[in-house]
This record gives structure tokens, sequence and C-alpha cells, in this order.
């Protein structure tokens, strides 16, 4: 994936995520993604999702027009 950081300017940095997990943070429960960033600077971001975070992203990941573009993407040559 492509991630660009304010901080950066214009720089488009290289990363994936590497994983995924459920965890504690502040005494809440939330999903811990880590993102690996490559190039062309070497970051380690994590994002800490609360259950709104992640209720939201799933109501627009079912949207048609977003289920559209991701069956396209998977499926294309």
């Amino acid at each position: 994936m492509k991630v660009q950081s304010t901080g950066l300017g214009k720089t488009i940095m290289v990363a994936h995520i590497e994983e995924l997990f459920h965890t504690d943070f502040e005494d809440k429960e939330v999903l811990q993604m880590t993102i690996e960033a490559t190039e062309p600077v070497h970051w380690t971001i994590k994002c800490y999702m609360e259950p709104s975070d992640v209720k939201y992203l799933m109501k627009l990941g079912l949207k048609f027009s977003i289920l559209w573009k991701v069956l396209k993407s998977l499926f294309k040559k």
C-alpha cells in the first residue's frame, strides 16, 4: 500500500499491514493494527481502533461502490 504523512510533505511511503489483533489500550478493548513502512523510511505505525472505529470502517466497507471496486480489483489481471 502507499501511505502519505503530512509531516513528510508529498513523500509517498511504501508500506504493508504487519499484524492485526485484539488488545487492551488505555483500559479499553481495541483492535491494534501495525503498519510497517519500508521505503523511503522505515517506520512502524500502530493504530488502535476502538469498537466505534471498527463499526464505522465496516459500514464504509459495505457500501456498494466500495465493494464493487474491491471485487473488481481482486479479479483484475
